[in-house]
């Protein structure tokens, strides 16, 4: 599980950047924004002893 600050853009480079990408690989329509996600933590969601321990990832 990641948790962190989300955001939302309408247009600009990271949209282009995103509908030329999505352009090469077929997709049919263009994307009408993007969410950017900025990590603050990493939390481990599976079986065993390690589980909802936060994982160091940088």
């Amino acid at each position: 599980m990641v948790k962190g600050t989300a955001s939302y853009e309408g247009s600009g480079a990271i949209v282009d950047r995103l509908n030329q990408t999505a352009e090469k690989m077929g997709f049919p329509f263009p994307a009408k924004g993007a969410v950017i996600v900025k990590p603050e933590k990493v939390i481990a969601k599976h079986p065993g002893p390690e589980n909802d321990k936060e994982v160091e990832w940088k």
